[in-house]
């Protein structure tokens, strides 16, 4: 689809684009973005994470040429070279019956967790805590790599951009000069947000998860929070412990991720 056939295109409802934003995405991804030039249906992709070996199925029109569309772009991943498709919320919600059958599989079950108040124990402070510089890049970026599985890593650019977001926070967690801890935390009215708590592997289980855990509610209390919440892998049982030890509850919620590898693998 090229820019220029953004007029023929009827944008689906709560569409992730206004037409300036699309054609603005079109123009630097012109291979992700497929089009039926006889009615105006679309298919539009991206990159989980800015990942490009991980492409992102972002928003398709409801019609008989979805699936049609959807091989189309598809192919432009392969061709690419990206090692895995995943669905954004909405194509899960409104197409997941048709990606199955296209060959997308459950990757992964996220949990839902909230914490009705700002509380915090008494925890040991050992860490040096303060927002992210681009001197920390390289070594946040080894750091997340070593502490978390491939799908879920950040990449340099998307720790910058998270860390220019007014209303986020990208802190660093140093001991003796070496940084070993992240928080990513955002902050909307009054309801905060753990995004991410890592800490290196050589040092968990040594009570810096504990300690950043109680520095991220401090700081978004700071920032106006009076409720918290958090997603977590449904098999990461270690870290659900360490979040019900701080008060955090099973909201119930769960969603997951779909995903179709390039390889053919299950």
């Amino acid at each position: 689809m090229h820019p220029d056939d953004l007029s023929r295109v009827w944008l689906v409802p709560e569409s992730h684009y206004t037409s300036r934003m699309l054609r603005q995405h079109l123009e630097k991804y012109p291979h992700l973005g497929w089009m039926v030039q006889a009615n105006g249906d679309y298919i539009v992709g991206s990159y989980w994470k800015d990942r490009p070996s991980i492409g992102l199925i972002m928003e398709s029109s409801p019609s008989v040429q979805r699936p049609h569309l959807a091989t189309r772009l598809l192919d432009s991943y392969a061709g690419s070279g990206s090692e895995l498709v995943v669905l954004s919320e909405r194509e899960v919600t409104h197409g997941l019956r048709l990606y199955v059958d296209m060959g997308f599989i459950s990757l992964q079950e996220v949990v839902c967790y909230e914490k009705p108040d700002v509380v915090v124990p008494p925890v040991e402070r050992r860490l040096a805590v303060r927002k992210l510089e681009d001197g920390d890049l390289a070594a946040l970026v080894e750091l997340e790599e070593e502490a978390f599985p491939w799908l879920w890593w950040e990449t340099a650019d998307t720790f910058r951009q998270l860390a220019q977001k007014s209303d986020t926070r990208v802190l660093v967690a140093c001991l003796d000069g070496d940084l070993i801890g992240y928080l990513i935390l955002a902050v909307r009215a009054t309801w905060g947000h753990v995004n991410r708590i890592g800490v290196h592997p050589t040092r968990q289980g040594q009570g810096f998860g504990r300690e950043l855990m109680a520095v991220a509610i401090t700081e978004m209390a700071r920032l106006g929070a009076r409720t918290v919440g958090l997603n977590t892998q449904s098999d990461n049982l270690s870290s659900q412990r360490l979040y019900e030890r701080f008060g955090f509850e099973r909201t119930g919620e769960s969603f997951r991720i779909y995903g179709k590898w390039m390889d053919g693998r299950a």
